[in-house]
């Protein structure tokens, strides 16, 4: 039986493949300190540390992956657009970005129906009068994988 919580700190379960990955941001170390990438195990995962992240000589940012680039190269994510690299986040903000307001200002968020997790599987849509549906996402066209409630050793 597939359980839903892992025994080394800093792993999260994955449902998809019954495995219990480093977080991101984490690795896994052998007895030598060496890594060894995000294999399922019941160890503990380390923080991943890096040092400043410099790019031809200039400050840069690094990429979810960790992977040092210019604060400025940001031309794949923006439709070869320019934009700016978040330092703290190093995801880009797009020059050419539309605002959330010229897509839906705050009267149509108001007024907007809210979504909420109820489980892994399971999303409660409300509308501004308080009309809930339950949907279950196993139910959903084109969802991937397999989802299933999760399950917790007694």
């Amino acid at each position: 039986m597939d359980i839903c919580e892992c025994i080394g700190n800093n792993r999260a379960y994955s449902p998809e493949d019954a495995t219990c990955r480093c977080k991101s941001g984490f690795d896994y170390l052998d007895e030598d300190e060496q890594s060894k990438g995000n294999v399922s195990d019941l160890t503990d995962c380390f923080p991943l540390v890096f040092e400043n992240c410099k790019f031809n000589g200039d400050q840069g940012a690094r990429q979810p992956d960790g992977t040092c680039v210019a604060l400025d190269d940001c031309a794949e994510a923006c439709s070869g657009e320019p934009g700016r690299r978040s330092e703290v986040l190093g995801v880009c903000s797009c020059d050419n970005s539309i605002s959330v307001d010229d897509i839906c200002n705050q009267n149509c968020r108001k007024n907007a129906p809210t979504v909420t997790y109820v489980s892994s599987y399971q999303i409660l849509v409300a509308d501004k009068n308080g009309k809930t549906q339950q949907i279950s996402l196993n139910d959903v066209a084109q969802a991937y994988g397999k989802l299933e409630q999760c399950r917790t050793p007694s």
